[in-house]
C-alpha cells in the first residue's frame, strides 16, 4: 500500500501483514513494525488522531496508537481492498463482500452494519461537505449514506 505521511513520521502496511512505522530521530531513521495479521495489508493504513486504522485482507480492522501499540481490533470475515474514511465520528470501511461498517472513533465499536448486494472494489467516497459516503458494486449500482 502506498505509506502516508502522519505527525513527521510514515506509516504504511505490507505484504507480511505489518504495519509500519518510518521516522526521524536525532537525524537517523528509525523503523518500528507491529504484526497485525498473517495475511497482507493492500489498503493504506488511516491515520484518525491519535489512532492508526489498519484494513487486512483477512478483513481483519486492527487500530493501533501511533507508536504501534494495540487498540482494538474486530474480524469482518471479508477482505478489504478500499481505503477506510472518516465521517465525523465514525470511520468507515468496506469489505469485498459488500459489507459497510461504521465504527466510532472514539471507544472502536461497531455502530452500524449495512450489506450491499455485489461486490465492493471500488474505493468509499465522501461527499457533501463530508455528510454523504458513495460506493459502487461490480455491477455498477452507486450506494449513498447520510451521516
Amino acid at each position: 500500500c502506498s505509506p502516508v505521511n502522519y505527525c513527521g513520521a510514515f506509516y504504511c502496511g505490507s505484504d507480511d501483514g505489518k504495519c509500519y512505522k518510518v521516522y526521524q530521530n536525532d537525524s537517523i531513521w528509525q523503523v518500528i513494525s507491529s504484526s497485525v495479521d498473517t495475511k497482507p495489508i493492500i489498503a493504506s493504513v488511516h491515520p484518525i488522531q491519535d489512532k492508526i486504522t489498519v484494513c487486512s485482507l483477512s478483513g481483519k480492522v486492527t487500530f493501533l496508537s501511533t507508536n504501534l501499540d494495540y487498540l482494538a481490533s474486530h474480524e469482518l470475515h471479508a477482505p478489504i481492498f478500499s481505503n477506510s474514511i472518516t465521517v465525523h465520528d465514525l470511520i468507515i470501511i468496506s469489505t469485498v463482500t459488500g459489507k459497510v461498517v461504521s465504527i466510532s472513533r472514539d471507544n472502536l465499536k461497531i455502530t452500524n452494519r449495512t450489506n450491499l448486494p455485489g461486490l465492493i472494489y471500488s474505493s468509499l467516497l465522501l461527499l457533501q461537505e463530508e455528510k454523504t459516503v458513495a460506493v459502487s458494486n461490480n455491477k455498477g449500482a452507486v450506494f449513498c449514506f447520510g451521516y
